[in-house]
Order: structure tokens, then sequence, then C-alpha cells
């Protein structure tokens, strides 16, 4: 008799899509796993809100500050880190921040600041550039695709 009870119950959760997953009461758990997800009908929010960031976070973070007219600073970003970049581009987040070495002046007569950077004018300006640039192209792969914008610093 019970023999008979457990087979039937075996062959009908088989015919249901074998055992369910039930959705736990508590709302930190339902996006431990996607059957999870799914029993508790919020899928697209965990991919949304909580998987896409886990992975996000998990990326290690590399600010590179730079000067656009530096001959070792063009050296460095044209050779190791395009090269490195294309080998590892999805364990690193690389933030370009083309800071340079400028010192500020305040000039009260006007009520202006006026800028010199250590590679002269066109540094300034290269560096102007470059962070307009990084400002409308805020993710690494759209300024750095495969021909980057950083490539064009041998040229200047």
């Amino acid at each position: 008799m019970y023999a008979l009870f457990i087979v039937s119950s075996m062959f009908l959760s088989f015919i249901n899509g074998g055992l369910t997953i039930d959705c736990p009461k508590t709302p930190s758990k339902w996006c431990e796993t996607k059957e999870i997800a799914q029993a508790c009908g919020v899928t697209e929010q965990c991919t949304t809100y909580v998987w896409k960031t886990r992975v996000e976070n998990e990326l290690v973070n590399l600010s590179i500050y730079y000067e656009t007219l530096c001959p070792d600073c063009r050296q460095f970003i044209t050779t190791q880190v395009w090269n490195t970049y294309q080998s590892i581009l999805d364990i690193v987040n690389i933030t370009f921040v083309p800071y340079g070495n400028a010192k500020e002046l305040y000039r009260p007569e006007t009520k202006l600041y006026q800028y010199y950077c250590q590679h002269g004018a066109e540094e300034c300006y290269g560096n102007l550039i470059h962070a307009c640039v990084i400002n409308f192209y805020p993710k690494t792969e759209e300024h750095m695709g495969s021909d980057p914008p950083a490539q064009c610093m041998k040229n200047l």
C-alpha cells in the first residue's frame, strides 16, 4: 500500500516537471538561485538589481592618471595598457583620468582661472579633449574599442 503511494507520488511529481521549488518567505533569499527567483516570479528584478551588481563589483578597479603630451604616459598607454587591456578586459574596470601636472592661477582682474600644464598649452587642450570624450563615452569599451582614441596619442 505504502509502496504504491510512494511510486504514484513520484510518477505524478515526474509528470508535473519534477520536484518544485517553493518561494522562500524571506525576500533576501529570493535571488539566491535562478530556480528560486523563477519560483518567486522575480527573475527580471534579480537579473537587473542583484546578479548584475554582483558581477560588476567583482571587477578589479584600476584608475590611470595621465598627461596627453607626456612621452612616458603616451608610451605606457599605447604599449603596456593597450596590450594588457585586450587580455584582461573581462576582469578589470579601467578608468582613464586625463589629469596632468597642471598649475592653477586665479586672475582677479578677469575673475577667471588660468591653467598651466607641464607640457604646455597644447597638453591642457589635449587633456580637455580626452576628458570630453570620456564624459560622452564613459564606458571603457566605448573609448578603448578596437581603434581607441588613446591610440591617437601616438600622433599628437
